[in-house]
């Protein structure tokens, strides 16, 4: 496919972050825009096959979280867990 050139208005620090990931993929900013817009037009849809184990765990999180109060805080029940578990509760 023949290239066409394209002039885009975008903010300095666009630009910088551009330069950035180009200089880190190797590539350039062009071929980057050029994925991320095809990557938007055609989007990838991976199924991934899970393991038996995988399947078996996600089965029994469901069962799991069914049981719990609707306003259950995992994230505050981790943190106390962990804060005891290395003695940092007060």
């Amino acid at each position: 496919m023949p290239l066409a050139k394209l002039t885009l208005s975008v903010d300095k620090e666009i630009i910088s972050w551009a330069r950035e990931i180009s200089k880190e993929e190797k590539t350039s900013i062009s071929s980057i825009f050029s994925r991320y817009v095809r990557a938007r037009k055609y989007p990838e849809k991976k199924k991934i096959k899970l393991g038996p184990l995988t399947r078996e765990a996600l089965a029994i999180g469901k069962e799991v979280a069914k049981t719990l109060p609707p306003d259950f805080d995992y994230k505050k029940t981790l943190t106390d867990a962990l804060m005891e578990k290395y003695g940092l509760k007060k």
